[in-house]
């Protein structure tokens, strides 16, 4: 099956000043101001994607979305799941985090199923009629994993357990796509709509409640994010149900910590670390149950 991959987490993240970086287009693709750049101009394609933080004033804590990609980052590869590197960056005082760009030709979710269903809303934001796990096991029948013999759609069900472990409430069908020139699974991106990045004081002294309370409202209005993993881990089988939930289950919660004090400090409070911390925990909990 999929191999976890070896990972170690520095005692604090690095911020990468991407002032002088050469900037190419804007991407269009998604709610964040996003531009992709490039620390050497002569080397072809930009090379990564700078998004920057959401403004003063649109979040409890300036910052929070960026530092939620780059933990969701790390806790990708706790669990074994196939993600895009990301590192917390500034760009001319601003904060922001960037990803490598994935290599190839992407075809995103929305192309897939709409190819499979004439009449879906491809273009649609929010939740789109058709858009559930059966369609998407079909559309990825054709495509492969991230390992040799293993399917798109294994792979894609380890993506909702990682959304459940993460509360990410956005797995939109532009944020999932397949490598059109090696017919791969594309690695997981966009992660920033997760942690609790929007939380605010209040909803942070209950992480619990916070938790149970999180939809996944791409997939129905009174879906949680675990919900949709378990009718995926059923949907996928027996032997790959278990396969991810014994990476959920070899996660500790010293490994948590660590991902999230790595954080600098300037960049999250106190409260919020501990609010994330307790936030994953109850989430691997809920997902063994």
């Amino acid at each position: 099956m999929i191999g976890l991959m070896s990972h170690v987490v520095p005692r604090t993240f690095p911020v990468i000043d991407i002032s002088a970086w050469d900037a190419g287009e804007i991407e269009e693709m998604g709610a964040r101001d996003k531009l992709w750049v490039t620390s050497d101009p002569d080397v072809g394609l930009p090379s990564h994607l700078w998004k920057a933080a959401r403004s003063h004033g649109k979040l409890p804590d300036y910052g929070a979305d960026s530092c939620a990609e780059r933990m969701a980052a790390e806790l990708a590869c706790l669990l074994g799941v196939l993600a895009v590197p990301a590192e917390l960056a500034v760009r001319q005082s601003q904060r922001g985090v960037i990803t490598e760009r994935i290599e190839g030709e992407l075809r995103h979710g929305n192309e897939l199923l709409s190819a499979l269903m004439p009449d879906y809303e491809k273009d649609r934001r929010g939740p789109v009629p058709g858009y559930d796990l059966e369609s998407i096991r079909s559309v990825l029948a054709e495509y492969s994993g991230w390992s040799e013999g293993v399917s798109a759609f294994e792979c894609f069900t380890g993506l909702l357990v990682f959304d459940a472990l993460i509360v990410n409430t956005d797995r939109h069908h532009e944020n999932w796509a397949v490598v059109q020139d090696t017919g791969i699974l594309a690695p997981s991106f966009d992660h920033g709509a997760s942690l609790g990045f929007n939380a605010t004081a209040a909803q942070m002294a209950d992480p619990s409640r916070y938790a149970a309370r999180a939809r996944a409202r791409h997939f129905g209005r009174d879906r949680s994010p675990s919900d949709v993993a378990q009718e995926a881990l059923t949907l996928a089988g027996p032997d790959v149900s278990d396969m991810w939930l014994r990476r959920v289950e070899s996660i500790e919660d010293t490994q948590i910590q660590q991902i999230v004090e790595a954080i600098p400090g300037s960049w999250m409070s106190v409260p919020r670390r501990t609010f994330v911390t307790a936030v994953v925990g109850a989430n691997r909990r809920r997902l063994l149950a």
